[in-house]
C-alpha cells in the first residue's frame, strides 16, 4: 500500500496509541482500551485512506474495527493477517462502553501477560479480572458478568503490522516527539514501556555520505 495521507492523520494515530498505553501502565481502566480501540482505527484508516474516500469511510465504516481490519486484510491479501483477529475481536468488544449498560455485570482488566514467557508473580491480572469469593459473587452479582480485556503487547504487534503493511512512516509518528521536552520524554516512555518492538520505534538514520574534502592549496 502506498500512503499519501494528511500528516494529522498519522500524528492523531500516535497520540492516541501513546496515550492508551500511558493509561494502561497507570492502571487506567477501561479507558486504556478504549484509547487503543481510537489508535488502531486511526492507524487503519490512515493505511486504508488511498483506498477508500472520506464518504465511504464515515458511512460504510464508521468506528466498526471489525469491518476497517476485514477490508485491510482484503488489501494485503494476506491470510497471515488472520492471527490478529482476535485483538481486533477484543478491541472492539469496547466500543460498546461508549453508551455503557451499568444495570449489567461489567468487568474490566489492563493485561500486559505475554511480555515474557513467564506470568508475572505480583500482578496476574487487574484486580477486577480476578474470580471473587462466591460471596462477593452474590454481593456484587457478577455470576453473569462479560469480562472485557485485551493484551496490550498484542495490541503492539498488531500497530506495528498495520504500519510495516501500510506504509506508514515511522518518522512521521515520530515528529510529535521530536524535541527534548519533559513532556515528549514522558511520551517516549510510555511508548516505550514493556513494547516488544520498542527498539522498532526509532527515528530511521539518514546515511552521511563520507566523501574526500577538498584538497590544500599548495
Amino acid at each position: 500500500m502506498t500512503n499519501t495521507v494528511d500528516p494529522r492523520w498519522v500524528s492523531w494515530a500516535i497520540q492516541y496509541y501513546v496515550a492508551g498505553r500511558f493509561a494502561a501502565s497507570a492502571d487506567f481502566n477501561p479507558i486504556h482500551a478504549n484509547l487503543l480501540h481510537h489508535a488502531v482505527e486511526m492507524f487503519l484508516k490512515t493505511a486504508l485512506i488511498d483506498i477508500v474516500d472520506a464518504k465511504e469511510m464515515k458511512d460504510r465504516y464508521g468506528h466498526d474495527l471489525i469491518k476497517l481490519w476485514q477490508r485491510f486484510k482484503e488489501e494485503t491479501a494476506d491470510p497471515a493477517l488472520d492471527q490478529y483477529d482476535e485483538t481486533i475481536q477484543a478491541l472492539h468488544k469496547f466500543e460498546k462502553i461508549r453508551y455503557p449498560d451499568f444495570t449489567s455485570s461489567i468487568r474490566f482488566g489492563v493485561l500486559w501477560w505475554g511480555i515474557s514467557s513467564s506470568r508475572p508473580r505480583a500482578r496476574k491480572a487487574s484486580r477486577s479480572l480476578r474470580r471473587p469469593s462466591r460471596s462477593r459473587r452474590k454481593r456484587l452479582l457478577l455470576n453473569e458478568a462479560e469480562v472485557f480485556g485485551v493484551l496490550v503487547p498484542n495490541v503492539d504487534t498488531l500497530v506495528r503490522e498495520i504500519m510495516v503493511r501500510g506504509s506508514i512512516d515511522v518518522g512521521r509518528c515520530l515528529d510529535d516527539f521530536s524535541s527534548d521536552t519533559r513532556s515528549a520524554s514522558r511520551a517516549l516512555s510510555a511508548l516505550k514501556y514493556r513494547n516488544p518492538h520498542a527498539a522498532w520505534w526509532r527515528r530511521p538514520r539518514r546515511r552521511v555520505r563520507r566523501g574526500r574534502g577538498p584538497k590544500a592549496s599548495e
